[in-house]
């Protein structure tokens, strides 16, 4: 029944209604708006249902409710720029997907056809029929770009088979940035490329943060567990579990990689900053030079080891001779002329040897000689033979590296 302040179709649709089996239509020019309605709780209300429905929107304050047996609303930006849009300039959300209470509130995918959506979104299309668009893309000019938050689980999770899982660029701060209470802040799972790939320019290629579990946590079956390239290539930061960890079946569990600076940097204000484990195979191996700033420390040995020049199957070790103190030494051979031998000892002895404490000691060659010192410094020897006689000798001269003469042998366990 029709009122003053009230329009009702109830069909059937006629042939001159403008579009064919539409209750409502318009098609005249110069319109600016083709429908402009209002209403207390719902703007515009629109259902497809077999049967009839409440008509209600469970929401108040609804510009557009759509109600659907397959969609709600469907947009379709084929000529245009895009299919839905989603705004808000009041510092809240531009646009909400949510799903209750195992489902998933927003899909974004690239697809290679999307064909009929009926079909394809029955369930979440596999990566088998994705295309070579891009599936959700967040921008944000000085905020997040995309952000994920689980309070029990994985804020944000990448799976590829064979691209990049996650891959965060930013030119001047974090490429990916995953924070969580109490479970993983940023995984990534590849079954044959990178897990995680962080590439910054001028920032952090990767930066984890867990206040009590993992920071990063990359797993590969088959390549790099982690990969960060820019000023520093990987850095985690953890309050009581791992800054960085990295895991590979067969491969590399954390690799860093840099053109000019630190592949892989540790550091720790109190504990350890870089720890390698093993339970059958190397904690660390190292192509190149090493250069420890520091103290180095072993509870065993600390051997070179040299190929075997005529068994390949054999190698030699050497252990390094120690001792109770930082010792140095110079050692060589001289000449008495007339019962007197002078020698100068090398500058670099000097420079690194504390001039007090030194010990030397001498040994004839080719007969009997009394051999005793008459002056030892860092700069000079001077040895005399009791009887006058010419003759050659060998000497060894032991000192202590200055600046290491208090080495406390035995101390506090640490």
């Amino acid at each position: 029944m029709a009122h003053d302040d009230q329009f009702t179709a109830v069909g059937p649709p006629l042939a001159g209604s403008g579009k064919p089996f539409s209750g409502f239509s318009t098609s005249a020019t110069g319109m600016v708006y083709g429908l402009n309605v209002q209403g207390d709780r719902c703007g515009v209300y629109g259902e497809s249902l077999r049967g009839e429905g409440n008509r209600e929107s469970f929401n108040e304050g609804v510009g557009v409710h759509g109600s659907g047996e397959n969609f709600g609303v469907v947009g379709s930006g084929n000529r245009g720029i895009a299919g839905v849009y989603g705004q808000n300039q009041s510092g809240r959300i531009g646009a909400i997907g949510a799903a209750a209470p195992d489902g998933t509130g927003v899909v974004g995918a690239s697809l290679r056809s999307v064909g009929n959506p009926l079909a394809t979104w029955q369930t979440i299309p596999s990566t088998s029929s994705g295309g070579s668009g891009t599936g959700v893309w967040g921008i944000s000019g000085t905020g997040i770009g995309v952000h994920g938050d689980s309070e029990s689980n994985t804020g944000v999770f990448g799976h590829s088979s064979s691209g990049f899982a996650v891959h965060g660029i930013s030119e001047n701060s974090i490429g990916a940035h995953g924070e969580s209470g109490s479970n993983t802040g940023v995984f990534g799972h590849s079954t044959s490329g990178i897990g995680v790939h962080g590439n910054s320019e001028s920032n952090t290629g990767v930066f984890g943060h867990s206040t009590s579990g993992f920071a990063v946590h990359g797993i590969s079956e088959d390549n790099i567990g982690v990969r960060g390239e820019g000023i520093t290539g990987v850095e985690g930061h953890s309050t009581f579990g791992y800054g960085v960890r990295g895991f590979s079946e067969q491969f590399i569990g954390v690799e860093g990689l840099s053109n000019s600076n630190i592949g892989v940097r540790g550091h720790s204000d109190s504990g350890t900053g870089v720890q390698g484990e093993s339970t059958s195979g190397l904690a660390g191996l190292f192509f190149g030079n090493v250069e420890v700033r520091g103290n180095l420390s072993a509870t065993g040995t600390k051997p070179f080891v040299q190929a075997h020049p005529t068994d390949p199957d054999k190698e030699i070790v050497y252990i390094a001779l120690e001792g109770g103190e930082a010792g140095t030494y110079v050692r060589g051979s001289g000449q008495l002329e007339s019962g007197k031998a002078v020698l100068a000892l090398p500058e670099h002895f000097g420079l690194v040897t504390e001039s007090s404490g030194l010990t030397v000691q001498l040994t004839p060659r080719g007969q009997w000689l009394q051999l005793y010192v008459v002056e030892l410094d860092t700069a000079q020897l001077v040895v005399r033979e009791a009887q006058g006689k010419s003759g050659a000798f060998d000497y060894l001269i032991q000192g202590v590296r200055r600046g290491y003469e208090q080495h406390e042998v035995i101390r506090t366990k640490r």
